[in-house]
């Protein structure tokens, strides 16, 4: 199965690419997500459940990533397995850049299905994985927002900070309409993704 697809990011090039490698902002957006661990600077184990049409189960997995050229592009190797609910393996190219007052976003996916994932028709197992690779990006894109990084600079410099009330409610707003996406899914099942995808 092949994905490709490019999305517009809130925030600036290195604030998207610091997000997009910490492990509790990945926990966060991909759906299904239970347990994401970084084993080295580049690896990472994560656990999820996903229910994929009739097929649900238990995934461990394991993301790698390599020709990383920070904050601009790297490539991402995954493989999941969910016993006899199959597996998913893959690689991803991710490439972020700099857009007006934010960060273009894109990604090319290559992913393999076996067992009975494999068993999905081309166009149900691809329409699923768009679905939730909008999941990730709705996510992402409020925990990227450049709005949020006033507070985390003043949680850094200690200084306390007075709530803006226009950016507050905008942030409340924004929270309500993706609070739902919060579901077990199928995004690691499908492609294993950043993202992803990037």
């Amino acid at each position: 199965m092949e994905l490709a697809n490019s999305r517009f990011v809130p925030a600036s090039q290195q604030r998207t690419w610091n997000k997009l490698i910490a492990p509790e902002t990945l926990k966060v957006c991909i759906t299904g997500c239970e347990t994401l661990e970084r084993v080295s600077d580049n690896e990472y184990l994560v656990g999820l459940r996903a229910d994929v049409g009739p097929v649900s189960a238990r995934f461990k997995g394991r993301l790698k990533l390599t020709d990383m050229k920070p904050p601009h592009s790297y490539h991402l190797h995954f493989e999941g397995e969910g016993g006899p609910a199959g597996y998913a393996k893959g690689d991803a190219d991710v490439v972020l850049e700099p857009e007006g007052e934010g960060t273009r976003f894109a990604y090319k996916a290559h992913a393999d299905l076996g067992g009975r994932l494999a068993e999905l028709r081309p166009d149900q197992a691809e329409k699923i994985a768009r679905k939730m690779t909008d999941n990730f990006f709705s996510l992402f894109s409020v925990c990227a927002d450049k709005t949020f990084e006033r507070d985390e600079q003043a949680k850094v410099m200690k200084v306390p900070v007075e709530p803006d009330p226009v950016v507050a409610a905008h942030r409340s707003e924004m929270l309500s309409r993706v609070s739902w996406l919060v579901v077990p899914g199928v995004i690691m099942a499908i492609i294993a993704y950043h993202t992803f995808i990037h």
